[in-house]
């Protein structure tokens, strides 16, 4: 493990600050655990995992420009494997978040 300070952190770690940061990975825990309710334990691939994290930090960063904005998105999951074919209807299952921003605790402070 590699000792540093928040500021070196922030610095090397591409976020503008560290709430941003743990916003970001706290939004992704949030959507990839409730993507997996739905698909299994290994519904995701790692490249998969990597997609979601990269659309949810376009989704923060472009919420970070106002920060006290709630942030509201869906995800798209596939078809029901159990579900009942009706001729009648299409579906789209889709998992909707919105989230609030709240005051998370700095590294710093932990």
């Amino acid at each position: 493990m590699i000792d540093h300070d928040t500021a070196e952190r922030i610095r090397f770690g591409g976020r503008p600050t560290m709430l941003h940061h743990q916003r970001l990975n706290s939004a992704y825990l949030i959507v990839k655990t409730s993507v997996l309710r739905h698909l299994g334990a290994d519904g995701l691939s790692q490249e998969q995992c990597h997609t979601l994290y990269r659309l949810i930090g376009e989704v923060v960063n472009d919420a970070n420009r106002n920060p006290d904005s709630p942030i509201h998105f869906s995800v798209e999951l596939p078809p029901d494997p159990l579900g009942v074919s009706v001729p009648a209807w299409t579906a789209k299952r889709h998992l909707v978040f919105d989230l609030a921003p709240a005051e998370l605790l700095s590294v710093a402070q932990a």
